[in-house]
């Protein structure tokens, strides 16, 4: 209910993105992505799972390039992407890769209080990593959950331009940055 709410209102800094989520669901991200295995292929739709594998190898942020060049990151948004598409089989869809980069860097730039850099990512603890991908999948499922529609029981496939300029919209609110990524997906676009 928190999360809905929370959603509701629209986050207006990364700040509150925080509060989204508690140690609770911060400790049940962590046990899914051990109980279901996320990290292999397995369980997962092979051809999803490649899908995802290659979003993962060209999402390059602008300006953040060289931080998507990390592996600790790649990691971070493969397992969010698995987990997603594991809970939500039918939610993927090509680009969702790029909205997740976004909410990662928000939240790193929130955690530094700076546009981040490699050797600032390195220096950041394991604690404050693992915290930045839980609060990113749950952030991720509550617009996710926001924007679906559940007629008797059956979870519909949402639109993912809806997706989009509902998340492009937030961000203009949280984050100065937006204006760079709006432009960029509509380049991408065309």
């Amino acid at each position: 209910a928190h999360v809905w709410y929370s959603l509701l209102i629209r986050p207006k800094s990364a700040n509150e993105i925080w509060c989204l989520v508690d140690e609770n669901q911060k400790k049940q991200y962590w046990n899914d992505i051990e109980t279901f295995q996320i990290e292999s292929n397995d369980f997962l739709y092979s051809e999803d799972a490649n899908v995802i594998d290659w979003d993962v190898a060209r999402t390059f942020p602008t300006k953040y390039e060289d931080i998507y060049q990390l592996q600790q990151i790649r990691n971070m948004l493969r397992r969010i992407l698995k987990l997603f598409l594991w809970n939500h089989p039918k939610g993927y869809f090509q680009g969702l890769n790029d909205i997740v980069s976004i909410i990662i860097m928000v939240l790193l730039d929130n955690v530094t209080k700076q546009q981040v850099n490699i050797i600032i990512v390195d220096g950041l603890s394991e604690n404050e990593l693992n915290n930045i991908e839980a609060t990113t999948y749950a952030f991720l499922d509550s617009i996710y959950r926001s924007l679906s529609v559940n007629i008797i029981g059956i979870e519909k496939d949402i639109h993912a331009i809806g997706l989009l300029n509902n998340f492009i919209e937030l961000l203009k609110v949280m984050n100065s940055k937006a204006i760079d990524i709006n432009q960029q997906f509509l380049k991408q676009q065309t």
